[in-house]
């Protein structure tokens, strides 16, 4: 079995959901551009359980990453804070051009925003530090919306499933963290 068969197998026996490797959809341009392969539970009926475990990738290096489900897009996120006369007034992201990875450039003139994607990612980095498991916010988007999830890296990948099953649902349990705790974020 290959790694995503495995990967594929693993977090559907964690959470009793559907997962398939498949590609991923035209608003994961970075994605589509970093991985060799893509595994996702695309069923939103088994999304309370996996919020927190919700894709898996390899990277061209042939690092793991593990994702939670979108955490906000940035439209949701100025709306919120700045009303729908906010969010109207958002310059467009470009379609078809990959974002950078960073905070994304439309919501710059937004600040309070900018504030919570900061607090969003202080929390990430500090239980990174707090559990030695690489998380990052992952911002993605290509049609004209940007958004913002959950990653960890897994390193050290063994072909063994039991194995791959212990990591698997270590680094679940430090995302499952990260997640809550961004959902429940507000601005510093």
């Amino acid at each position: 079995m290959t790694n995503a068969e495995n990967v594929r197998d693993v977090l559907a026996s964690i959470t009793n959901a559907p997962f398939r490797i498949t590609e991923p959809g035209p608003s994961r341009l970075l994605l589509r551009q970093n991985s060799v392969w893509f595994v996702a539970n695309l069923d939103l009926a088994y999304l309370d359980r996996t919020a927190h475990l919700d894709r898996a990738w390899e990277d061209k290096r042939g690092v793991i990453w593990l994702e939670t489900s979108e955490v906000a897009d940035m439209i949701t996120l100025v709306e919120r804070e700045y009303g729908e006369k906010g969010a109207a007034s958002m310059p467009d992201a470009k379609p078809g051009i990959a974002p950078t990875g960073e905070i994304p450039e439309e919501v710059m003139g937004y600040p309070r925003v900018v504030m919570l994607l900061r607090t969003y990612e202080s929390i990430v980095t500090r239980l990174s530090k707090k559990h030695g498991i690489e998380l990052k916010m992952l911002y993605d988007g290509g049609v004209g919306v940007t958004t913002v999830r959950i990653g960890a890296r897994m390193n050290s990948v063994s072909d063994e499933k039991e194995d791959l099953r212990q990591r698997i649902m270590a680094i679940a349990r430090v995302l499952k963290e990260a997640y809550n705790a961004v959902i429940d974020a507000k601005a510093d």
